[in-house]
């Protein structure tokens, strides 16, 4: 009976290494693998996904970038300019260029240019003010007519009817900027695009530059107080220099056109302009720039502009 036991418990256990262990095995197998398979498969989902979600960020932050109006606009390539909206006549064009080849030489010689620049024209004055607003997110109308903007690289012009003026001016702070991009006195850039105002052209040949009559006049009327008016404009902050415009007895933008207009008056003024500009680039103060390109120093200056006028 023990023996028989024996038999069937071995026959048992063969059956088992036989039918029943095998497929236990094979289950396991196939629970492994396919925890495996999942485990794969939610890998290259996350990665799949990543990808995807990287690219919407890139698209995103491709769409959030600042995307540049000029590119989708019409305008005209004249030399290095991207006239928009552009409503010039033809001798108007004419004068154009001319102030412009004018404007190069004489910074040429003091050893700026400007090698491109957008230039917006508006007939219409609420369409310009309303410009500027918009770039410059002011709540009030801009008084004067044109405007040059260093970071867009942009002159801003209304067509008035003298609006070539506003053009010159603007065009030598382009200027301006390229010859000393930060830390130079308001008063000097402004006198500067003063004094270009009154460029008159007479031929391709011949330029002349005429006094403005009605600063002129105010500087004459100032005859006493010119060389304290002097010493202040060139100690001015540029806040200041802002709040000094509107003072009538003592007008910034007539005292820094009177300052240019004599220099580049003088027999070697615009070598007296180019020194000084040189100076004031090094980090001289206006004071001490005048004293080494005038002859005489700035005693003589202070004398000799005293007298001009």
């Amino acid at each position: 009976m023990v023996e028989i036991m024996r038999i069937l418990k071995i026959y048992l256990i063969l059956l088992c290494l036989v039918f029943v262990y095998p497929a236990q095995i094979s289950h396991a197998k196939s629970v492994s693998q396919r925890l495996k398979e999942d485990w794969e498969r939610r890998q290259l989902e996350k990665r799949e996904g990543s990808k995807n979600s990287s690219s919407k960020d890139k698209k995103k932050r491709k769409s959030n970038k600042f995307k540049n109006p000029l590119k989708k606009e019409k305008y005209k390539k004249v030399g290095r300019f991207r006239l928009f909206d552009d409503k010039l006549s033809a001798d108007e064009f004419t004068q154009f260029l001319e102030g412009v080849e004018y404007m190069d030489r004489f910074y040429a010689k003091m050893g700026a240019s400007v090698k491109r620049l957008n230039m917006r024209m508006f007939t219409d004055k609420d369409r310009y003010d309303e410009y500027y607003n918009k770039n410059f997110r002011g709540s009030k109308k801009h008084i004067a007519n044109a405007y040059y903007s260093s970071r867009k690289n942009e002159m801003v012009v209304y067509k008035h009817w003298n609006f070539m003026r506003s053009f010159y001016h603007e065009y030598s702070h382009a200027f301006y900027r390229d010859i000393i991009p930060k830390g130079a006195p308001r008063w000097l850039n402004e006198g500067l695009a003063e004094y270009f105002e009154g460029m008159k052209f007479h031929s391709r040949s011949r330029v002349t530059i005429s006094p403005q009559r009605g600063r002129l006049l105010t500087v004459r009327g100032w005859k006493g107080r010119l060389p304290n008016y002097v010493e202040d404009i060139m100690t001015l902050s540029f806040r200041n220099f802002k709040a000094k415009y509107d003072d009538s007895n003592y007008n910034a933008y007539t005292i820094s056109w009177a300052i240019a207009y004599f220099i580049l008056k003088q027999t070697r003024g615009e070598h007296i302009m180019e020194k000084f500009l040189k100076g004031i680039a090094r980090g001289r103060t206006s004071k001490e720039a005048i004293g080494a390109a005038y002859p005489g120093g700035y005693s003589s200056f202070i004398e000799d502009f005293s007298a001009f006028y």
